[in-house]
Order: C-alpha cells, then structure tokens, then sequence
C-alpha cells in the first residue's frame, strides 16, 4: 500500500520525532513502542480516504533464522493486564495494514544489538525500515499478538 517513498518519508518523520524526545534518548533504536504509537496517526493520514484499509499498532515478537526474539505469550499479555507488568517494555512494536508490515525501529535496532551476523548487518545498512519483504530477505519474521490504538496502555498503567 505504501510505496517507497512514502516509507522513507515516515521513516523520516519517525526519526525526527525520537530526535526530538529526549525521554527516549532522542534515538529510534530500543524505542519501537513509543515510536511506532506515536507514527500511528501520521501514517493513517497517508492513507487516501477511499482505501478502506486500517493501519494497526501491532504489539508482539519477531523470530530470526527461526529464533524467538521479544517473545512473550497471549497467557503472558493478560497476565500484563492483571498489573503484573515488566518493568521494561518486553516485545516489539510495528505498524500493519492488511498482511504488511512498516517497522519504523527495527533496523536501527538490530544495527546495534548482536542479533544478526556481519553479513546481515552489512546488508541491513542500506534499509531504514523494515517491510515483510525486507524481514523475509534477512531471515525475519513477524508474529503479532495483540493489536490496536490502546495495546500500550497495558504500561501505562491504564
């Protein structure tokens, strides 16, 4: 649905929006919750009014060359709500619309972190965002739990 400029341009957006929020140590990386709910009504207005299809705030966990990583369960989601939260936010956050995928933080994460090889990093270097392609080509993939506008909230205390 979107088309690669417009990736970039919210990708844009979304960085200068972690660079003007010191709270969150003016970065994207580590930051896909804060970022990804706070991109979720910029990237609903790039929809043209007459597509009928709804981008989500998606919460759940990622697997890389079949390994979980930010794993937590449905089970583990009510318990959440039950206020037995974590401490630190343990999964990961993404925008969807229809089967794709448009995750603002991830690469930047995974830039830093040593969950992927030198040859994946190389390659990752020259993407800014993440689409299921992309993922799909780096041996990733997305598995949402739970999705929608007030999912965060659960850590909010709300």
């Amino acid at each position: 649905m979107f088309n690669e400029k417009q990736c970039e341009a919210l990708f844009l957006m979304a960085k200068q929006h972690a660079e003007a929020t010191p709270a969150i140590g003016s970065r994207l990386a580590c930051n896909c919750d804060t970022v990804s709910f706070g991109m979720l009504g910029i990237a609903r207005d790039f929809v043209p009014p007459e597509i009928k299809l709804e981008i989500q705030l998606n919460i759940g966990w990622i697997t890389i060359d079949g390994k979980e990583v930010y794993h937590f369960t449905e089970n583990d989601w009510k318990s959440w709500r039950r206020d037995n939260r974590p401490k630190k936010f343990p999964g990961h956050a993404w925008l969807s619309f229809g089967n794709e995928i448009l995750d603002l933080t991830l690469p930047s994460t995974l830039l830093i972190g040593d969950l992927l090889d030198s040859r994946r990093k190389e390659k990752l270097q020259s993407f800014t965002y993440m689409t299921k392609k992309i993922a799909a080509d780096l041996g990733i993939e997305y598995f949402p739990v739970v999705k929608g506008d007030d999912v965060l909230n659960v850590f909010l205390g709300r």
